[in-house]
């Protein structure tokens, strides 16, 4: 394979989540050339009891109550649409609508045979899904559930509630932060890794969390690729010196990015 085939030839690339997405997106850095390395340092969990239980709550009153349901991530969809079927056993039907954030998450909902009512035409996030819904004729009065992660954003929240919409947040799963794992912390310590995939702002905090003095300044020098505006903010919070934002919030994007990035570039020694 030459050289121009293999625009990651000598790079070693470090993921830091595990989904079907990313290692798709490390299979394809490898017949670029890549070394990969995947070290998650977060983990999605289910909720409690309560929790559940109140989710079950939703479910049984979902068609007659609510107008909106929000869906911000492929999986939250997934575990929202799996325990309705499992609590109702029917398809989710026509009502209420479904609003969401982004391209793969309305993907993800149009597999189950959900319509999609609402989704930001370019800014794929939660400021461009409140962009959109700035534009609907009614908020006020408007019924709308939020089946999010733990540690979601409150941004949407905070928006429709301004706005007068009765809003209810559930917890669908929980985000647990995990240790480096050591062979990724020697190649990050030894200035090994030439790149880093964030898929999201909890990725950057979940890498930052454990990391010594001499780890944190590797990770603020290896160059990072970022899958959206807030995934940005937070690396540049954290004084990173090299990001690059993928122009749209999916992974193969990012994948993207690296190719133009390095294609640039030679390796080092």
């Amino acid at each position: 394979m030459g050289s121009s085939n293999s625009p990651l030839k000598g790079r070693r690339l470090l993921f830091l989540r595990e989904s079907a997405a990313l290692r798709r997106a490390a299979w394809a850095c490898q017949q670029l050339g890549a070394d990969t390395v995947t070290a998650p340092v977060m983990d999605l969990r289910d909720p409690g009891p309560e929790d559940y239980r109140a989710l079950n709550r939703a479910i049984d009153r979902l068609a007659h109550y609510y107008d909106w349901v929000v869906l911000t991530s492929q999986e939250g969809v997934e575990r929202f649409v799996t325990q309705c079927e499992i609590r109702s056993q029917k398809p989710i039907g026509d009502h209420p609508q479904f609003a969401v954030v982004g391209r793969q998450t309305e993907t993800a909902l149009r597999r189950h045979g959900i319509r999609v009512s609402l989704a930001p035409l370019s800014d794929f996030s939660q400021q461009g899904l409140i962009d959109a819904l700035g534009k609907l004729p009614k908020l006020s009065g408007e019924r709308f559930l939020l089946p999010l992660a733990d540690q979601a954003r409150s941004l949407l929240e905070h928006f429709l509630a301004q706005h007068g919409a009765v809003v209810e947040r559930l917890v669908l799963y929980r985000t647990v932060f995990l240790s480096l794992d050591p062979k990724a912390a020697r190649h990050l310590a030894d200035g090994a890794i030439d790149g880093i995939f964030y898929t999201s702002p909890s990725s950057v905090q979940a890498f930052c969390q454990n990391l010594g003095p001499n780890l944190y300044r590797r990770f603020q020098d290896a160059p990072a690729f970022s899958i959206g505006d807030q995934t940005s903010r937070v690396l540049a919070n954290h004084a990173v010196t090299s990001i690059m934002q993928a122009p749209t919030a999916s992974i193969p994007a990012l994948v993207e990015v690296a190719v133009s990035f390095f294609g640039t570039r030679s390796p080092g020694p």
